[in-house]
């Protein structure tokens, strides 16, 4: 059902930020420092992210909006990606490529925000 926009439950509900607003906050925060997807959406929403063994649909789901939201980031000058080979990252994966994303100069605040990591 449909609700009028000029009704009060319309104007008076606050809406926090939106997806891509806390991404680019959290990038600003952290400048510096690249994060793949996942790492980024652990931060930059509070909650961790599903084990992909353990829930596949929701991993799926998670990693699909997030390259969503940082391919249109990327594509406006917010955001800067880069695909870089996993044998010269500290990660488990040997060969191929993986994401990382950073802020682009001027957007986010610059300071240390809670998710800094060393």
């Amino acid at each position: 059902m449909a609700i009028r926009t000029d009704e009060d439950v319309w104007n008076e509900t606050e809406t926090g930020p939106g997806a891509r607003e806390r991404i680019v906050d959290f990038l600003g925060q952290n400048r510096g420092k690249a994060f793949s997807a996942m790492e980024i959406h652990d931060h930059a929403f509070d909650t961790p992210t599903p084990d992909p063994d353990d829930d596949p649909s929701s991993y799926s789901a998670i990693i699909t909006q997030m390259t969503i939201h940082l391919s249109a980031l990327s594509y406006l000058g917010k955001v800067e990606g880069k695909p870089l080979p996993n044998d010269e990252l500290p990660n488990d994966s040997e060969g191929g490529h993986k994401a990382y994303y950073t802020a682009t100069e001027g957007d986010g605040d610059g300071g240390d925000g809670e998710g800094n990591e060393d």
